[in-house]
Protein backbone atom coordinates (compact mmCIF):
# COMPACT_ATOMS: atom_id res chain seq x y z
CA UNK A 1 0.00 0.00 0.00
CA UNK A 2 2.75 2.14 -1.17
CA UNK A 3 -0.28 5.03 -1.97
CA UNK A 4 -1.58 4.86 1.55
CA UNK A 5 -4.91 3.79 0.40
CA UNK A 6 -7.03 4.20 3.78
CA UNK A 7 -7.48 0.90 5.73
CA UNK A 8 -11.44 1.01 5.39
CA UNK A 9 -11.41 1.29 1.22
CA UNK A 10 -8.75 -1.35 1.40
CA UNK A 11 -10.58 -4.02 3.33
CA UNK A 12 -13.72 -3.79 1.44
CA UNK A 13 -11.43 -4.09 -2.14
CA UNK A 14 -9.78 -7.03 -0.78
CA UNK A 15 -12.92 -8.68 0.73
CA UNK A 16 -14.36 -7.60 -3.42
CA UNK A 17 -11.72 -9.50 -4.76
CA UNK A 18 -11.83 -12.52 -2.56
CA UNK A 19 -15.47 -13.16 -3.52
CA UNK A 20 -14.85 -12.08 -7.34
CA UNK A 21 -12.36 -15.09 -6.68
CA UNK A 22 -14.96 -17.21 -4.70
CA UNK A 23 -17.39 -17.37 -7.29
CA UNK A 24 -15.10 -19.34 -9.83
CA UNK A 25 -14.12 -21.39 -6.82
CA UNK A 26 -10.85 -19.49 -5.73
CA UNK A 27 -10.00 -18.93 -2.21
CA UNK A 28 -8.32 -16.10 -1.59
CA UNK A 29 -5.93 -15.72 1.57
CA UNK A 30 -4.27 -12.14 1.86
CA UNK A 31 -1.32 -11.65 3.83
CA UNK A 32 0.24 -8.27 5.35
CA UNK A 33 3.38 -6.75 3.98
CA UNK A 34 5.03 -4.44 6.68
CA UNK A 35 8.53 -2.78 5.58
CA UNK A 36 11.16 -6.03 5.02
CA UNK A 37 8.87 -8.38 7.29
CA UNK A 38 5.60 -10.51 5.84
CA UNK A 39 3.69 -11.36 7.94
CA UNK A 40 1.28 -14.83 6.85
CA UNK A 41 -1.32 -16.51 8.79
CA UNK A 42 -0.70 -19.32 10.64
CA UNK A 43 -0.73 -22.50 8.68
CA UNK A 44 -1.20 -20.02 4.98
CA UNK A 45 1.59 -20.77 2.87
CA UNK A 46 4.17 -17.98 1.78
CA UNK A 47 2.39 -16.05 -1.00
CA UNK A 48 1.92 -16.52 -4.61
CA UNK A 49 1.62 -13.24 -5.86
CA UNK A 50 2.11 -9.62 -4.55
CA UNK A 51 -0.41 -6.87 -5.32
CA UNK A 52 0.91 -3.27 -4.83
CA UNK A 53 -0.67 -0.35 -4.39
CA UNK A 54 1.04 2.80 -6.15
CA UNK A 55 0.38 5.95 -7.73
CA UNK A 56 1.28 6.02 -11.60
CA UNK A 57 2.24 9.69 -11.26
CA UNK A 58 5.44 8.54 -9.57
CA UNK A 59 6.10 5.35 -11.74
CA UNK A 60 5.47 7.07 -15.18
CA UNK A 61 8.00 9.90 -13.90
CA UNK A 62 10.61 6.72 -13.85
CA UNK A 63 9.67 4.89 -16.97
CA UNK A 64 8.41 2.08 -15.85
CA UNK A 65 5.20 1.86 -17.14
CA UNK A 66 4.08 2.18 -21.01
CA UNK A 67 0.20 2.57 -20.99
CA UNK A 68 -0.43 5.86 -19.76
CA UNK A 69 -4.02 5.15 -18.68
CA UNK A 70 -3.84 1.74 -17.39
CA UNK A 71 -5.45 1.10 -13.83
CA UNK A 72 -2.85 -1.25 -13.36
CA UNK A 73 -0.49 -3.48 -14.33
CA UNK A 74 1.10 -6.79 -14.08
CA UNK A 75 4.52 -7.59 -14.01
CA UNK A 76 5.57 -11.44 -15.78
CA UNK A 77 8.07 -12.84 -17.83
CA UNK A 78 8.30 -12.56 -22.18
CA UNK A 79 6.12 -15.16 -23.15
CA UNK A 80 4.60 -16.20 -20.31
CA UNK A 81 2.20 -18.78 -20.68
CA UNK A 82 0.01 -20.33 -17.42
CA UNK A 83 0.83 -19.76 -14.19
CA UNK A 84 4.29 -19.26 -12.00
CA UNK A 85 4.10 -17.67 -8.16
CA UNK A 86 5.81 -14.81 -7.25
CA UNK A 87 4.39 -12.56 -9.75
CA UNK A 88 3.59 -9.36 -8.94
CA UNK A 89 0.65 -6.73 -10.13
CA UNK A 90 0.70 -2.80 -9.52
CA UNK A 91 -2.67 -0.78 -9.10
CA UNK A 92 -2.41 2.80 -9.62
CA UNK A 93 -4.96 4.45 -6.75
CA UNK A 94 -4.63 8.14 -8.92
CA UNK A 95 -5.98 6.46 -11.82
CA UNK A 96 -8.57 4.54 -10.01
CA UNK A 97 -9.23 7.76 -8.06
CA UNK A 98 -9.56 9.64 -11.27
CA UNK A 99 -12.17 7.12 -13.21
CA UNK A 100 -14.24 6.80 -9.42
CA UNK A 101 -14.77 10.55 -9.65
CA UNK A 102 -14.74 10.99 -13.42
CA UNK A 103 -17.71 8.12 -13.39
CA UNK A 104 -19.17 9.31 -9.84
CA UNK A 105 -18.06 5.45 -8.32
CA UNK A 106 -16.57 4.57 -5.29
CA UNK A 107 -13.26 3.90 -5.27
CA UNK A 108 -12.73 1.19 -2.89
CA UNK A 109 -15.12 -0.88 -5.91
CA UNK A 110 -12.92 0.59 -8.78
CA UNK A 111 -9.91 -0.33 -6.44
CA UNK A 112 -11.17 -3.52 -6.11
CA UNK A 113 -11.84 -4.83 -9.83
CA UNK A 114 -8.77 -3.42 -11.04
CA UNK A 115 -7.04 -5.75 -8.06
CA UNK A 116 -9.42 -8.73 -9.65
CA UNK A 117 -8.26 -7.73 -12.97
CA UNK A 118 -4.44 -7.79 -12.46
CA UNK A 119 -4.37 -10.68 -10.40
CA UNK A 120 -6.48 -12.24 -12.93
CA UNK A 121 -3.70 -11.63 -15.71
CA UNK A 122 -1.27 -13.05 -13.42
CA UNK A 123 -3.10 -16.46 -13.11
CA UNK A 124 -4.07 -16.26 -17.24
CA UNK A 125 -1.58 -14.97 -18.67
CA UNK A 126 -1.48 -11.71 -20.86
CA UNK A 127 -4.77 -11.97 -23.09
CA UNK A 128 -8.08 -9.86 -22.45
CA UNK A 129 -11.37 -10.81 -22.89
CA UNK A 130 -13.99 -9.19 -24.77
CA UNK A 131 -16.81 -8.72 -22.13
CA UNK A 132 -16.28 -9.17 -18.26
CA UNK A 133 -13.50 -8.00 -15.82
CA UNK A 134 -10.26 -9.09 -18.04
CA UNK A 135 -12.27 -6.55 -20.76
CA UNK A 136 -9.03 -4.33 -21.63
CA UNK A 137 -11.08 -1.25 -21.07
CA UNK A 138 -13.93 -0.92 -19.03
CA UNK A 139 -16.67 1.44 -20.93
CA UNK A 140 -19.27 3.57 -18.37
CA UNK A 141 -21.47 -0.06 -19.07
CA UNK A 142 -18.73 -2.42 -17.54
CA UNK A 143 -18.45 -0.22 -14.59
CA UNK A 144 -22.41 -0.17 -14.44
CA UNK A 145 -22.52 -3.55 -14.55
CA UNK A 146 -19.67 -3.40 -11.56
CA UNK A 147 -21.63 -1.25 -9.61
CA UNK A 148 -24.67 -3.71 -8.90
CA UNK A 149 -21.95 -6.64 -8.76
CA UNK A 150 -22.21 -7.75 -12.23
CA UNK A 151 -18.73 -7.36 -13.68
CA UNK A 152 -17.09 -10.98 -13.15
CA UNK A 153 -15.13 -13.77 -14.59
CA UNK A 154 -16.62 -15.57 -18.17
CA UNK A 155 -17.26 -19.49 -17.36
CA UNK A 156 -14.14 -20.77 -19.78
CA UNK A 157 -11.98 -18.28 -17.76
CA UNK A 158 -13.46 -19.63 -14.67
CA UNK A 159 -11.89 -22.90 -15.76
CA UNK A 160 -8.84 -21.66 -16.38
CA UNK A 161 -8.34 -20.30 -13.30
CA UNK A 162 -9.46 -23.12 -11.65
CA UNK A 163 -6.35 -25.15 -13.61
CA UNK A 164 -3.99 -22.31 -13.21
CA UNK A 165 -4.69 -22.50 -9.21
CA UNK A 166 -4.10 -26.19 -9.14
CA UNK A 167 -0.71 -25.80 -10.39
CA UNK A 168 0.48 -23.64 -7.85
CA UNK A 169 0.21 -26.08 -5.34
CA UNK A 170 -0.58 -29.49 -7.23
CA UNK A 171 -3.47 -29.42 -4.56
CA UNK A 172 -7.11 -29.49 -5.26
CA UNK A 173 -8.08 -26.67 -2.56
CA UNK A 174 -7.74 -23.89 -5.03
CA UNK A 175 -6.23 -21.50 -2.71
CA UNK A 176 -3.79 -18.62 -3.82
CA UNK A 177 -2.01 -16.42 -1.35
CA UNK A 178 -1.54 -13.28 -2.27
CA UNK A 179 0.51 -10.06 -0.09
CA UNK A 180 -1.06 -6.85 0.10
Amino acid sequence: NYANVGRECLQVAERQVTALFALVGIRIAWSEYSGNRLSVSSGEPAPDFSVRILNASEILRARRICHTDALGQSIMGLGTQGTVPGRIANVFDDRVEHVSLLWGLFSRDVLGYAIAHELGHLLLGPRHSQLGIMKADWTLQDLAFSSRGQLRFSARQAVELQRAARSLHKNPSLSVTAER
